[in-house]
This record gives structure tokens, sequence and C-alpha cells, in this order.
């Protein structure tokens, strides 16, 4: 099980703990949330200072089936209101708001549970309106992935940013998902042709040894990417110092402070929650031993 960390920013009246108890405290047919019937908070409990989360979706389309070594594949009865559905676990660290979240290629993504969040925040009431401040800037959380520390010491060195190459797989990515990246965004806003599967983007500078991006706009755009966390497959930002300095590139993929976990698959084919609640514990709990936390 592939583990990444993420922090967390409160932007609403609730912190993340209060915010998922009162989630939790509704029928689990009304945890629903920002118009996807299909997304919710599964479960939430707490250990100590950790804070347990668990996000499912279900999962539409074509699903698995029941595989036998003696038997055709064949399909599972289910009930009219049944489907199949992934999940994704998350613990959060409530003194320092980081997170450590399971990866599943099917399961929420950090960006749809990050709109969710939002969404139920909204829905519970702001209180009275402040002058000057949109409500959409004072709900919800914002998520953002942690790179090394080499790879932060790179970024920081670059002078000239030379180039930014991504892409995203479009399944994991919703144009609400792109509007959330505020300037990847506003680059990404025109409609996809139908069947479109994945982006691939490239931004470069001239030629010139003294050629480079806006500072300012490419940081915003690195940002932007990293907040759509496992939507993006592929990104790398080339830099230099000075124009005489040679090339570096930074890979905000394979860069990410991340830890994969071995577990047992259990009954029905599933890790339990609480192993994945253990692993996700402990792995944050080995970034912070290794300084490898912004906290």
């Amino acid at each position: 099980m592939r583990i990444y960390a993420y922090t967390a920013q409160q932007f609403g009246p609730r912190s993340l703990s209060n915010l998922t108890e009162l989630i939790h405290d509704q029928p689990i047919e009304q945890r629903s949330y920002g118009g996807d019937a299909y997304l919710r908070l599964e479960d939430r409990r707490q250990d100590g200072d950790f804070l347990l989360l668990d996000f499912t979706k279900r999962r539409l389309g074509h699903g698995p089936g029941r595989y036998s070594r003696r038997q055709r594949l064949a399909p599972f009865d289910l009930g009219a209101e049944d489907g199949f559905g992934e999940d994704t676990a998350m613990v959060v660290h409530l003194p320092t708001n980081s997170l450590a979240v399971q990866y599943n290629h099917h399961g929420p993504k950090i960006n749809r549970i990050e709109q969710y969040l939002y969404a139920a925040d909204l829905g519970f009431g702001l209180g009275p309106r402040i002058e000057g401040v949109q409500d959409a800037d004072r709900c919800g959380f914002r998520f953002g992935a942690v790179l090394t520390r080499d790879a932060i010491d790179r970024l920081r060195r670059f002078g000239l940013y030379r180039s930014v190459e991504f892409a995203i797989s479009v399944p994991g990515v919703q144009p609400g998902d792109l509007e959330s990246g505020r300037s990847l965004g506003a680059a990404l806003s025109n409609p996809l042709p139908g069947g479109v599967e994945n982006i691939r983007m490239r931004f470069s500078a001239t030629t010139n040894k003294d050629s480079h991006l806006d500072s300012d706009a490419t940081s915003n755009f690195i940002n932007g990417l990293m907040r759509l966390g496992m939507g993006v497959t592929h990104a790398v930002v080339t830099g230099k110092t000075t124009a005489e300095d040679p090339t570096e590139e930074v890979d905000l993929v394979s860069d990410r402070v991340q830890h994969t976990a071995n577990l047992e698959v259990g009954t029905g084919g599933r890790y339990t929650d609480m192993d994945r609640w253990r692993a996700l514990c402990d792995a944050w709990t080995a970034w912070r031993d290794a300084g490898l936390l912004p906290i």
C-alpha cells in the first residue's frame, strides 16, 4: 500500500476533527455533500493525537467479478441499491495538521476529499459574514503534497525556471479540481474532447541560455500541481540558479515524501481498516523522526 505525506491548511471555522465529527454524526445516507451522491465519509475514529478517517465512493462502470481457478469469472449478486465501493484511508496528526494518506487508484483522491470537506463546511454554516471576504475563501481546507528536503532545496535554488512538464489523469481530476488549482485551472479551462484519459503539457523558455519562465507565475503553477495530488501522474520542473549554471530538474511525483507498506490482504480481498490506519500512523511517525515533515 502506497502512502503519501500531505499538509492541511484550515480556512474555515471548524478543525478537521470538529468538521468530520459533525459529518459522522449524520445518518450514513445523509453524508453526501457538494452534489456528489457517491462520495462520503465512511468512518471516523480518534487515537490519541491521530484522527483516523476513511472516505468511500461508489465505483461506477464495469466492475470486478468473482474469480475461481476452476470456474469462469462470474458476476456478484448485488441488490438494486448495491454497488462496488472503493475507499481511501487517511490519518491526521491533529497538533500539526499533517497527514498520511493511502493511495488507492480507484478510491477517492485527495483533491476530491478536499472539495467534499469544503462543501460540508459551507453546508454547516459559517456564521456572520466578514466584510470584504467571500464565503468561498473562509471554509474548508487546502491539502498540499510534501516534497523531500532535497527537492525543496533544489527548487529554492532555481533563480531561473526553464520548463514545466506534467501529465494529469483525467479520470482522477475533475473540472472542479482544476479550478481549485487556480492558475492551473485557468490554463486548462477549455472543454476536453470526449474519451480523453490523460492530459500532457509542457511549457518551456526559448533556447537562449538567459531565457526563463516568469518566476512568480511558475511558482503559482507548481503549487496548483501539488494541490492536485494523486491526479498528477508526471511532473518535472527544470531550472538553474543563474544563466551560467547547469540545468537541474525536480520530479514533483517521485520526489514526494512517500512510503510503501506491506499489508496482508484479509477476508474479502481487502486490507482491514485497522491495518491501514496502523500503517499510516507508522509512516507518519517514521517521517517525523526523519525530519521529513514541515512541522
